[in-house]
């Protein structure tokens, strides 16, 4: 969990135009007058921001911003004032369905890697996904009339598209997942014969370890943005833009791999999802 919520956390601050400075699993931060008083801290202007317990157990001055922390469900108020916000233009009858577009960013991987970016539409009236956009949007700037009010936190919107994002992956990834398990597993098993032939029991170990290290299938997801977005027919069409993943450098593992914040190889779902961009009810 702790990459996903360091990235928000610094994502939030650049939106804020606030200064940061990264430590060990925290952020030195220089609060504005506004965001200590949403905070609730009557400390002084810096302060650091940790996701990790353990550091703020040991920085008695620090706030933490774990999951369903009170400082991290403060901090999610505070979005609602700059969230991007549009409309489709619509000339049918009925008025305009509040919906919530969220970008997610999945990593795969393995030996065979890919990046793809799922645009995930989440109903704000009954919280129902509508679907994966398709396309381009033709929007405008700004909420129009008439329109239903929305029912839904943005907070409670992101939970939602997590949970679409997990099936997701569930049903899509599998067939990659398990073809990278075999990969790995012939991979291991020829190393195993060449180390055996050099008799070199220690090297053995150390090289198995690295493999499984670096080609263990696992999907990071990361939130990249997200809107408010009114419509009187949302999208109801799946579809994803997929891309290359940027290659491995040879003889060196991905940063931070593994982590809490990588899903299992086991099954191809994405636990641990990343901090929403959007909060309060």
């Amino acid at each position: 969990m702790d990459a996903p919520i360091e990235d928000f956390l610094q994502r939030y601050l650049a939106c804020r135009g606030l200064s940061w400075q990264g430590r060990e699993k925290a952020l030195e931060v220089e609060l504005s007058a506004e965001l200590a008083e949403a905070l609730a801290w009557q400390g002084p202007a810096r302060v650091l921001w940790t996701w990790d317990l353990d550091t703020a157990l040991s920085n008695p001055g620090a706030l933490l911003f774990a999951p369903k922390s009170q400082s991290l469900e403060r901090l999610m108020g505070t979005i609602n004032g700059f969230i991007t916000c549009g409309h489709i233009p619509s000339s049918a009858d009925g008025l305009f369905r509040p919906h919530f577009l969220w970008l997610f960013h999945l990593c795969y991987q393995a030996r065979e890697s890919w990046e793809q970016i799922l645009p995930v539409v989440v109903d704000l009236v009954d919280g129902s996904i509508a679907g994966i956009l398709e396309g381009d949007l033709d929007g405008r700037p700004g909420a129009p009339q008439p329109r239903e009010k929305r029912r839904l936190s943005f907070r409670r919107a992101y939970w939602r598209g997590c949970v679409f994002v997990k099936q997701y992956l569930t049903e899509r990834a599998k067939p990659w997942a398990q073809r990278a398990r075999e990969d790995l597993k012939r991979r291991l098993s020829d190393l195993e014969a060449y180390f055996a032939e050099l008799g070199d029991e220690e090297k053995k170990q150390t090289r198995l370890e690295e493999e499984s290290l670096r080609f263990s299938p696992r999907v990071l997801v990361s939130l990249r943005g997200g809107a408010l977005i009114y419509w009187k027919h949302p999208p109801n069409a799946l579809a994803a833009c997929e891309f290359p993943a940027q290659p491995l450098p040879i003889g060196e593992a991905r940063a931070g791999a593994p982590g809490p914040s990588h899903a299992a190889a086991q099954e191809p779902l994405a636990h641990n999802p990343p901090s929403p961009a959007g909060g309060g009810e």
